[in-house]
């Protein structure tokens, strides 16, 4: 009793602590509104104008991948209170100097910088007609999503690429031309855009055969909303793949997005989670985010992914980053911006789960390849080619 009663206060005086460190950070920007902005050494300003609390989560990459020098970089990033501390927080984990604005004269000088932009916002248009700056379009993660095909990518100076299929997907939807490829315009990077996943994992081995599960969020919008959570077959898919695989373990990685625009997501994983265990399947959490950080089940280190199950998301290609086959579900007709390569190498693992008659047509021509390994490779090459990295061009 006394110990969970240590835990309340402890819990409710770092709430109190935080609170009070976001407000005096409010209060200063509103001080200093009329104030010029410091003047930064530092060359790179990674910029970010994004009201979701754990987008850290997504730009970190960069820097752990060495890809970014957080000696010689800024992040920039828009002051809301939902996410201020956190952020605060994960940068000064990695040594990275952070500076917030809440007004736009508190944007640093960016005059001879290199302006790194991680999300498309309508703010980036303002800063990209500052041509005393160059600005290079990060995006964060290689994706069929429509947010890879976005036209306003034309405005950066260089737009970063994952790959070959980057570059297709730009010319198949008339983003870009051939001679803007030749012109440096898009820059192959390999799998420094992919955001890794199952470190302590691998598909190899004989370890307790596992599949992944890593559902997307919900999206901005509706036409965004390629998440599988809330479909109705979705257990009914993840059993029967579990039992042709002869697996009997699920190890499943939520967006930390999830619920963020729909809020009954959350409730659609843990029902999803609950079904699944009443199925006899032994189900594991992969996340530190809070409300997912509940672990069904540990340790799990021990597992192998022999499958990997994911929606329309940048999922697909952490998975092939780590050489893991793996399977698409969708639902409905919602379009896949992707290329005619992909299409021939991945058709057969896209499952439309609607009904159950579409999941068990899908199952007899899925099992019917025994290639997966040839497949995957191959996939991978498509990925992640790559040709050099910008700032040992620059």
């Amino acid at each position: 009793m006394r110990s969970n009663l240590a835990q309340i206060v402890i819990e409710q005086d770092f709430l109190i602590m935080k609170t009070i460190k976001t407000f005096i950070k409010f209060i200063e920007l509103i001080l200093s509104r009329k104030k010029s902005s410091p003047l930064y050494e530092e060359k790179f300003f990674v910029f970010i104008d994004n009201k979701f609390e754990n987008y850290f989560d997504q730009i970190k990459v960069f820097f752990e991948s060495g890809f970014l020098d957080k000696e010689k970089t800024i992040l920039v990033a828009k002051f809301y209170r939902n996410n201020f501390f956190k952020v605060n927080k994960q940068a000064k984990k990695i040594g990275l100097k952070t500076h917030f604005y809440l007004f736009y004269k508190q944007i640093p000088d960016i005059n001879g910088k290199v302006m790194l932009y991680p999300y498309n916002a309508q703010v980036n248009c303002r800063l990209i007609l500052n041509r005393d700056a160059s600005h290079i379009f990060l995006t964060h993660g290689e994706s069929n999503k429509k947010a890879s095909v976005n036209r306003m990518v034309r405005l950066y100076d260089h737009v970063l690429a994952s790959g070959d299929i980057s570059c297709d997907r730009y010319l198949e939807n008339k983003i870009f031309t051939e001679s803007d490829l030749l012109d440096g315009r898009v820059i192959k990077v390999g799998s420094t855009l992919s955001a890794s996943c199952f470190e302590y994992l691998s598909a190899e081995g004989n370890n307790d055969a596992c599949i992944a599960y890593l559902p997307t969020w919900e999206g901005g919008n509706e036409e965004e909303n390629f998440s599988s959570l809330a479909s109705p077959h979705i257990t009914f898919f993840l059993r029967s793949l579990c039992e042709k695989m002869g697996a009997s373990k699920i190890i499943i990685k939520p967006h930390p997005n999830t619920g963020g625009r729909v809020a009954s997501y959350k409730r659609c994983f843990w029902e999803l989670i609950n079904s699944l265990q009443q199925s006899g399947i032994e189900v594991y959490i992969d996340s530190d985010v809070e409300g997912f950080r509940k672990s069904t089940k540990k340790p799990y280190k021990d597992l192998s992914i022999k499958m990997g199950v994911c929606d329309v998301s940048a999922s697909e290609f952490m998975l092939v980053a780590k050489k893991i086959p793996s399977i698409v579900v969708k639902n409905g007709e919602k379009k896949i911006f992707t290329t005619k390569r992909y299409m021939e190498l991945r058709e057969n693992a896209i499952v439309d789960i609607q009904n159950e008659k579409n999941i068990d047509e899908f199952f007899i021509n899925f099992f019917s390849q025994l290639n997966w390994k040839e497949i995957t490779d191959e996939f991978y090459s498509y990925s992640f080619s790559k040709e050099n990295f910008i700032f040992k061009e620059n």
